[in-house]
């Protein structure tokens, strides 16, 4: 897993959109003793099937048609909190009881002979491997000295496998960034390092957790403390242990773990280390250094008889960053990816990106931006007082991911190789890798690896209340292409003419799309079939151009492709005057 970076910096179609949420639930979820907020609890309107998740400061806000619901808030260590609504309900203060406490007020530190250690060893064995497939929110935002200078959002397909993640397909995102003294920080993979972390395995880039461990080392490193022992709504004892390092403390998580000690299966588990000796995060430029890192990491998991999986996870960083200049920023970020709609994931976007190789912002700005999406769907996500994450988005002084997913220069400052969206301008296409030499008897040759052009005719489509929207774009991707050959006129000339092609392409797919039934069955079976007819076209225009060497077709192809788009390669490359 490469390490996460913090880096330093000095065509859409719409149908109707469908009718707004009448009514508005909004409030506070608190402790019932001190009113502290609850960060994360879960709320549901049980008949309406619509969700949200507090967020940090416990303010949560659902949309809703205003039928009279039961909305219900639940967290791992509180008494489920029932509410009836009935319309609009704003400024709630809704507060969480914990759980009766079971244990003595005495709390005794687990000696060696203790029923802990083996207790949270087995754990590791009844994890489960059960593979499920559910969306996915995430949301990350970072601050110095309380100005928020970052914002990503994205909605996934979150593959599951027991107790962690095992891969996140994005469904749509969005960035938004504002300077700190003319610098830029942003957190490039973070939703990498948050998916990718393991439960119960070895995590080279983070700190040792109690749960990687046997019995008998945990005997060896850590102190166990049985702190709260309570009944849940179910009926079922959960158990709280509080965990210690002994020592090297900067090497291994502190922290707290809930579970089900008849079962032994795992529902939450807190860890902290303040001062971490590793941690998955690496400075831009060589002369900067990370001179300190505090991890808050909390993973919370839902019980099943084949064994717990995960359901949601946040994660809080404080990074100290010392620039070359020696000036030292505190950089403050939370992030949360939250699980929901198990076994009914997104229907994601037809776009094939390398799995594994590219950032969040990568992949985020490979897309078009949706804003029916973000603006009228009901998909589950934190919601802020005053709408804060829409108002720092649409800022002016936000540079967003509409900027790094178009082709104004600003997106090469942030991303290495950006992806670009065809708008009449030309591709310039630099030869990035150098290949082995070829045998001489060879060069006369065109091989199958010379040469690979990658343009995506970009799909989605998306129902939000009762209309149906679709978005097309074509793109062109720099991370599957390369061209080895000599870059001459003509093979300029034939990249873009390609490039052309697709987007030619996406017009005649849009004017079929227009008369399509609008569902989504049906607009993915015009797509598919149009694709299958469009690939062997773009067979016969490499067969006829010959990498642009081949006078007649280059001419044939660029007065038909000129005729719609108005741009004559021919003109501008003169591919054939000996260049």
């Amino acid at each position: 897993m490469n390490r996460v970076l913090i880096l330093l910096f000095g065509m859409l179609m719409l149908a109707s959109l469908a009718a707004q949420a009448q009514h508005q639930l909004s409030g506070r979820v608190v402790t019932g003793d001190n009113a502290d907020p609850v960060a994360y609890a879960n709320v549901l309107l049980l008949g309406a099937g619509q969700g949200t998740i507090a967020n940090e400061k416990g303010y949560f806000r659902i949309d809703y048609a205003g039928e009279p619901d039961s909305l219900r808030i639940s967290f791992i260590g509180y008494k489920t909190l029932w509410l009836r609504v009935t319309g609009s309900m704003d400024g709630l203060e809704l507060h969480l009881e914990e759980q009766v406490q079971l244990l003595s007020e005495v709390l005794v530190r687990a000696d060696a002979e203790d029923y802990l250690y083996p207790l949270v060893a087995a754990c590791r064995k009844q994890a489960g491997s059960q593979s499920l497939e559910a969306r996915a929110y995430y949301e990350l935002k970072s601050y110095i000295k309380e100005q928020q200078v970052e914002l990503v959002e994205g909605f996934y397909n979150l593959g599951i496998r027991g107790p962690d993640a095992t891969d996140l397909s994005l469904k749509a995102g969005r960035i938004a960034l504002q300077d700190y003294r003319n610098r830029l920080f942003v957190n490039l993979e973070s939703s990498r390092a948050i998916s990718s972390m393991a439960t119960f395995k070895s995590n080279p880039y983070f700190p040792t957790s109690p749960l990687e461990l046997s019995a008998r080392q945990l005997k060896k490193r850590y102190y166990l403390t049985a702190t709260r022992k309570y009944l849940s709504d179910e009926g079922d004892s959960v158990l709280v242990i509080a965990f210690e390092p002994k020592r090297d403390k900067q090497q291994y998580f502190a922290g707290q773990l809930w579970l089900l000690p008849q079962s032994q299966q795992l529902l939450k588990l807190e860890l902290r280390c303040a001062d971490a000796a590793i941690y998955p995060f690496l400075p831009l430029r060589p002369d900067d250094q990370i001179s300190g890192v505090d991890l808050h990491i909390s993973r919370q998991f839902s019980p099943h008889p084949a064994g717990s999986h995960l359901q949601h996870v946040d994660f809080a960083s404080s990074i100290r960053y010392r620039s070359r200049e020696q000036q030292e920023i505190e950089v403050q970020t939370t992030a949360v990816l939250h699980a929901y709609a198990f076994g009914d994931p997104f229907s994601l976007p037809r776009f094939s990106q390398p799995q594994g190789s590219l950032s969040d912002y990568h992949r985020i700005s490979a897309y078009p931006y949706n804003p029916p999406f973000w603006q009228e769907s009901e998909e589950l996500r934190m919601r802020d007082e005053g709408g804060k994450n829409e108002a720092f988005f649409r800022h002016p002084f936000s540079l967003t991911n509409v900027d790094l997913s178009g082709n104004a220069p600003v997106r090469t400052a942030l991303l290495s190789e950006p992806y670009v969206f065809w708008d009449g301008a030309r591709v310039i296409f630099r030869q990035l890798k150098e290949r082995p030499p070829v045998p001489e008897y060879l060069n006369r040759e065109v091989r199958v690896d010379d040469y690979n052009l990658v343009v995506h005719l970009y799909f989605d489509v998306n129902r939000l209340g009762d209309s149906v929207f679709w978005q097309t774009a074509t793109i062109f991707d720099p991370h599957q292409s390369y061209f080895y050959l000599p870059m001459t006129n003509a093979a300029r000339c034939f990249i873009n003419m390609y490039f052309d092609l697709v987007e030619l392409q996406r017009r005649e797919l849009e004017e079929l799309l227009k008369q399509t039934e609008q569902q989504p069955a049906a607009l993915y079976a015009t797509y598919d079939a149009f694709m299958s007819a469009a690939q062997q076209e773009r067979e016969t225009f490499f067969r006829d151009l010959m990498l642009g060497n081949n006078e007649k077709g280059v001419l044939s192809w660029n007065e038909r492709l000129s005729r719609v788009l108005k741009i004559d390669n021919v003109a501008i490359y003169k591919p054939f005057d000996g260049g």
